[in-house]
């Protein structure tokens, strides 16, 4: 199927969760341990497409992941026929574990949103239970205003955009982890990251743009820098780079922290999402 068919058809599906070619890159081509054979797209005789799931896993951990999924209600039977004989080939190959969506640095979403009656109903069936319940953000920027300089201070912090990438992804990941520090660096190419510096090492950061334009995160400050608000200033100086490239509708995947987000006075949406997990 042409990759603009299944985009715009799983736009349709997935809620208008922004489906988009460096989406379906990402789930696909990017990840090493993608698995094109045992991933499905179903399309019926006009060719329109009816359902979809896209399979990673990962022999090392012996983890596979479900990362994107959608169905109509019309091949449900289909297609639990496919993802049964899935998960039949994947405990053959060693996985002891499938999880929906959670697959650090190569997500779409947190796992399935509460609409999503017929894939969560279909995965229940074949054994799996939700583990954790995270939430998407969407924010309005046009309702923002605590607007914040491209480069100030905070007490003996300087908050600026980055000015050494090595420097910022050796913190990164030395705090954060390999996942944010991939994240990161699709942020440094396709979008930007404010930091945090004091005596010339970063104690803080705040990206945008990576996976998607209109994405915000990761952001987080090493905990011994904490308590100095930070995070927030972080948080709006990001958010101000944003709304200077023209966006309006930002999305903030994959948290928990609503009294955080609250502060920017701007979030019009939440989308509850369950994170799944089956053991084979």
């Amino acid at each position: 199927m042409e990759p603009r068919n299944l985009i715009g058809a799983a736009n349709l599906f997935l809620l208008d969760m922004g489906f988009s070619r460096r989406t379906l890159e990402r789930l696909t081509v990017e990840d090493p341990c993608y698995r094109d054979k045992l991933s499905g797209v179903y399309v019926d005789g006009d060719s329109e497409l009816k359902a979809a799931f896209f399979t990673v896993f990962d022999p090392a951990s012996t983890k596979a992941w479900f990362t994107a999924m959608f169905c109509e209600m019309g091949v449900r039977d289909e297609f639990e026929r496919r993802l049964e004989e899935t998960i039949s080939q994947l405990k053959l190959k060693g996985a002891k574990e499938i999880r929906f969506s959670d697959r650090g640095g190569y997500h779409f979403k947190a796992g399935l949103d509460e609409d999503q009656k017929v894939e969560k109903n279909t995965l229940m069936k074949l054994g799996f239970k939700k583990i954790r319940s995270v939430v998407d953000y969407e924010l309005d920027l046009r309702l923002f205003t605590s607007f914040r300089r491209q480069r100030f201070q905070v007490e003996e912090y300087v908050l600026q955009q980055t000015s050494n990438a090595e420097r910022l992804l050796g913190f990164v990941e030395k705090t954060f982890g390999w996942g944010w520090k991939r994240e990161t660096e699709a942020s440094l190419k396709n979008g930007g990251v404010v930091e945090a510096v004091k005596d010339n090492s970063v104690v803080g950061f705040a990206a945008y743009g990576g996976f998607e334009p209109n994405w915000f995160g990761p952001t987080g400050v090493s905990p011994e820098h904490r308590q100095h608000g930070l995070g927030t200033q972080l948080l709006f100086a990001a958010l101000t780079r944003m709304r200077e490239a023209g966006l309006q509708r930002v999305i903030v995947p994959w948290t928990d922290h609503l009294t955080f987000y609250s502060q920017t006075n701007c979030i019009v949406k939440v989308k509850h999402l369950n994170i799944m997990k089956a053991t084979i």
